[in-house]
């Protein structure tokens, strides 16, 4: 209970100046929502609906593990995720962090969501799938936590379950001088958010653990970064 809080408390401040909800006064500049994470909730469900009517919350962090199915499953329930969070006048922001836990995540017919080429260690969603949520007006966009450490520490998280595989997020600068590193994190956050809007995904957020990084993605646009110390 005492960390389901503690993240309503940070997401408060995840998302300023996007579109007023309705469900706050006219005279609000700000939303409240929640990051769901170790949420419970039925079996079927995206979130506890009882929970969220009772907090008020604006938006939810939904954290997304993984597809269980196919592609054609996945592209079904992330349409039921828009339209469950549509019904309930609330916007969500679906989290992947599950992509830098996993070495490797694919569908039962064998599509693979990551690692990415290049050795990139950057959760994707198929381009169905990009579709189907952009269809719903309560998806705000895709949220990419901890972007930064896993571009800087080369996904530690990933290395110390599978000693000797190291894999950057974005891409690979070692080499390179720091502003030749700078412009290349700059073009792939770029290039990230392109092919998600491409498919109808409205935006890209990011979770940054430090405020590193900052330099190359605020610039990016339709790209917001966000910072939250524990």
């Amino acid at each position: 209970m005492k960390q389901f809080f503690l993240w309503m408390l940070i997401s408060l401040f995840t998302v300023t100046g996007c579109t007023q909800s309705k469900r706050l006064d006219g005279q609000a500049n700000f939303m409240i929502g929640i990051d769901n994470s170790g949420d419970k909730y039925p079996p079927g469900d995206f979130f506890n609906r009882t929970a969220m009517e009772m907090l008020g919350v604006d938006f939810v962090i939904y954290h997304y593990r993984a597809p269980q199915g196919s592609v054609e499953d996945e592209v079904e329930k992330m349409d039921k995720l828009g339209k469950d969070f549509q019904q309930a006048g609330l916007k969500v922001i679906v989290n992947v962090e599950c992509g830098n836990w996993n070495l490797e995540i694919k569908t039962t017919e064998g599509t693979v969501w990551t690692p990415q080429p290049g050795n990139l260690q950057l959760f994707k969603f198929p381009s169905a799938v990009l579709k189907s949520l952009g269809q719903s007006e309560a998806v705000w966009g895709i949220q990419y936590d901890e972007l930064e450490h896993s571009q800087i520490t080369r996904n530690l998280s990933i290395t110390l379950r599978h000693p000797g595989i190291e894999r950057v997020s974005l891409v690979e600068t070692t080499g390179m001088d720091f502003k030749t590193a700078d412009e290349a994190v700059y073009q792939s956050a770029k290039t990230l958010v392109s092919e998600c809007r491409s498919h109808g995904v409205p935006d890209v957020f990011t979770e940054h653990v430090w405020p590193v990084l900052y330099h190359s993605i605020i610039c990016v646009r339709n790209l917001y970064a966000t910072c939250v110390w524990r």
